[in-house]
Formats: C-alpha cells, sequence, structure tokens
C-alpha cells in the first residue's frame, strides 16, 4: 500500500505529469524566442530591440547590419539588475515565485576594418540570456488532490532554487554594400550550466488516526548542460536623409540540455517516524527547438533633437523534446501542443536637450509570448525610460529602467498568474 500511494504521489506532483498531458507550455526562463529584453540600455529605454538603431556593439545581438555605424574601434559592457515576482494559482494552490539578479549582461569588442569604400566591421560579444538565480516558494494549503488521500486539505511546502543558464558568445560581421544599404551576419555559441534544487513536502490536516496517509519528504535536484548555435542575418536601409530602416530574420535551432538528475522520496507516519525511502539518479537529455523570427523596425530623425524608433517581432512556436533513459516514474516525450504564434511590438522616443550631450528616453513595449492557445493572456505591458550622456566624443554612459506587468489565466481559470518585473541597467562604451 505505501508503494501504491508514493507512486501515486510522485505522478500527480511531479512536473512532468502536466507535460504528458500537454498542459505546459516551453519554459525557457529569462531565454525565449519571443520574451527578449533588449541588450542595450538606449534601446530598452526607447521601448525596442533595437533593429533600426545603429549605435554601439549591441546591434549585433539585434540587427548585424548596424555596426558598420562605429567606425573607431569600441569596447562597451552592460551591467543590469532584474527584480521579478510572480504571484500564481493552479486549482487551490497558490505560489510566489521571486527573481533577484545582478550581472554583467553584455560585453562587446568592435572591430572596424580599413577600407577604400563603405565599411567593413567585426565584432565578438557576450550575451547573458538569464539570470542567475531564481526561487520559487509555496507554503499553505491544497483543497484539491487526488482521492486516495481521503477529503481533508493537505498542507504542502515547496521551495526552489535555479542558478545560472545559457550565455552567448557572439561573432558577427557587417558590410556597406551601397551608400544606402548594409547587411550583417551573426553567429551565437550558446554554453552554460544550470543548477536546480527543490524539496517538496506533503502532509495532511485533521489526520491523527492510525490509518492516516503518510506525509512525504521529496528533495531533488538536477545539473544542466547547454549546448546550441543560433543564426542570425540582417540589413539596414537609409532610405532618406533622417529615415532609417532594417530588418532582420534568425533561423531556428536547437538548445542542447544534457544533464543528471536526483531525486530522494522519504515517507513518515504521522509521529514523524520514517516508512520508506526510495532515491534514483538517471541522465537528462531535452532538446528545446526554439522557432524562426523576422523583425522589422525604422529610426526616424525629426530635426536635430527628436528621434523616434519602433520595432516589432513575429516568430513561430517552440517545441520541446523530453527524454529520461532508464525512468519508470519520468517519461520521455515530445511535447507539440496548440501554441500560438509570439507577436511583440513598440516603440519610443529620444530628445536630445539642446546646447548638451544629454539624451532623454521613454518607450513602451507590448510581448504576447507564444502561449497555448487555451490561455487568456493580457501580454506582458514593459514602460520604460532612460538617460545618456556622451563625454568627449569617445566615451558614453546610458542608464535605463523599466517596468512590466502580465497576467495570465490557462484552462478556464485552473491556472493564474500575475508577475511584475523591474528591470535598471547601465551600460558605458569607449571608443578610441
Amino acid at each position: 500500500m505505501r508503494t501504491e500511494l508514493l507512486a501515486a504521489t510522485l505522478i500527480f506532483f511531479s512536473p512532468c505529469q502536466a507535460l504528458a498531458n500537454g498542459q505546459i507550455d516551453v519554459d525557457t526562463g529569462e531565454f525565449s524566442a519571443t520574451d527578449r529584453i533588449a541588450p542595450a540600455p538606449r534601446a530598452l529605454a526607447l521601448g525596442v530591440e533595437g533593429v533600426a538603431l545603429a549605435s554601439d556593439g549591441s546591434s549585433a545581438s539585434a540587427n548585424p547590419a548596424g555596426l558598420t555605424a562605429i567606425r573607431r574601434i569600441e569596447i562597451s559592457a552592460t551591467l543590469a539588475g532584474t527584480m521579478r515576482e510572480q504571484e500564481s494559482r493552479f486549482f487551490d494552490r497558490a505560489a510566489r515565485d521571486e527573481l533577484y539578479a545582478t550581472a554583467l549582461t553584455e560585453a562587446q569588442l568592435v572591430l572596424p576594418m580599413p577600407t577604400y569604400r563603405g565599411g567593413l566591421v567585426f565584432s565578438l560579444g557576450y550575451h547573458q540570456a538569464r539570470p542567475a538565480q531564481r526561487t520559487s516558494i509555496f507554503d499553505g494549503f491544497n483543497t484539491t488532490r487526488p482521492a486516495e488521500f481521503g477529503d481533508g486539505p493537505s498542507r504542502e511546502f515547496e521551495r526552489a532554487r535555479w542558478r545560472g543558464g545559457p550565455s552567448a558568445f557572439i561573432v558577427a560581421g557587417a558590410v556597406d554594400l551601397s551608400p544606402r544599404t548594409t547587411v550583417g551576419l551573426a553567429l551565437d555559441v550558446w554554453r552554460g550550466e544550470e543548477e536546480r534544487s527543490r524539496r517538496f513536502e506533503l502532509g495532511f490536516v485533521d489526520d491523527d488516526s492510525p490509518d492516516a496517509p503518510a506525509e512525504i519528504v521529496l528533495e531533488d535536484g538536477y545539473t544542466i548542460e547547454h549546448t546550441g548555435f543560433g543564426f542570425r542575418a540582417g540589413i539596414m536601409i537609409r532610405a532618406a536623409g533622417p529615415l532609417r530602416i532594417g530588418a532582420t530574420i534568425e533561423a531556428p535551432f536547437d538548445l542542447k540540455r544534457k544533464g543528471s538528475f536526483n531525486t530522494t522520496t522519504t515517507m513518515f507516519d504521522p509521529q514523524g517516524n520514517e516508512l520508506d525511502r526510495q532515491s534514483e539518479r538517471f541522465d537528462v537529455d531535452e532538446t528545446i527547438r526554439l522557432p524562426w523570427s523576422i523583425s522589422a523596425g525604422a529610426a526616424l530623425h525629426v530635426g536635430r533633437l527628436l528621434l523616434l524608433s519602433a520595432d516589432g517581432r513575429f516568430s513561430d512556436f517552440p517545441r520541446m523534446e523530453y527524454a529520461v533513459p532508464d525512468s519508470t516514474i519520468w517519461p520521455s516525450l515530445t511535447d507539440d501542443p496548440p501554441y500560438r504564434v509570439g507577436l511583440e511590438a513598440g516603440g519610443g522616443a529620444e530628445l536630445i536637450v539642446p546646447g548638451t550631450t544629454l539624451r532623454a528616453r521613454a518607450g513602451y513595449r507590448f510581448v504576447r509570448p507564444p502561449y497555448l492557445r487555451e490561455t487568456s493572456l493580457s501580454g506582458r505591458h514593459r514602460f520604460s525610460a532612460g538617460a545618456g550622456w556622451i563625454i568627449d566624443g569617445a566615451f558614453s554612459l546610458d542608464v535605463a529602467a523599466l517596468r512590466e506587468t502580465s497576467d495570465v489565466e490557462q484552462f478556464e481559470s485552473v491556472y493564474t498568474a500575475s508577475s511584475t518585473r523591474t528591470r535598471f541597467v547601465i551600460g558605458t562604451a569607449y571608443r578610441f
């Protein structure tokens, strides 16, 4: 009896049960095909990715064709701090997800090459896709659980921690095909280790009889190594003196996730005596198939003091292949539910303060990630602002902040979530 109860509990409370039912979207955290944050403070403050901006080495991430606007050797870096809080409810089970991270998220070296005509530029860069640490906490009661556990609510506690994630090393180049047209190519080499640990405690209230269900403690952890190669091509057209148009196409690629998983499940009677303990270790082999996407944008100078910029992205939905060899509880599967495509768009304005090198910026962006078609999603609304200074024509300093809110409802209110995210970014660039 204890063995059957243990198996039922593992299946009911494991995330793979949701995967097997096709009721979970591919969770790639901060690394998502349609939930990306602009790599540089200027673009972030304007509410754009920077598809039509050509200002610094971050162009390699948004549109590598913008690199030819850099005529001198440049070194740039970006430091970002992220605070994200989410409250969710699945049936009657409420949880809180928190993320606090500060890290060097971008670094670039841009090398313009001497040419007789036009421009030829190469760059090397680094991009951190996911903040370094995330914590999810639940401590409360759940009134929805399997019939095998009786009529009373369960007492649950769960704490999960994530650390690390994928980062990309970017090699890019751009060349002027004509005075008005530039093309660029970029290759992203994805690498990085991720660690997760989780402790889950399941007990029951008002169950003091000798036949009361056992209390269960589940502890698990895994280590995953990410590998993958992404490819991106872009074009920049100077349609007229004050107008610049850009477009980027990203090819689909596979993000491989391989590692090991360890889990230990212990059962206790109501008096705290250990009844049973089971441990298991196995290898994990996952593939997240990130889709193709198309971006387009424009930047318009209005006089000498005002810049208007806007861009948008259209993306197919991601797919996931999940395999746990030699496991009887965790199934192997291909997750391909009916997702919607991802869409996002935004824009903003940059004003140069007359007589100074100070620039003030503000923008807005709407993001609809590729959730399941059954999902009611208000979208992610990002409001942003920032400022920039140029010192002696060689050194620049930029700051930006954004505030993002979203609400999600899935499976006819079975799952609901509300989240807020705040991000502060400071970036510097030096050209010599």
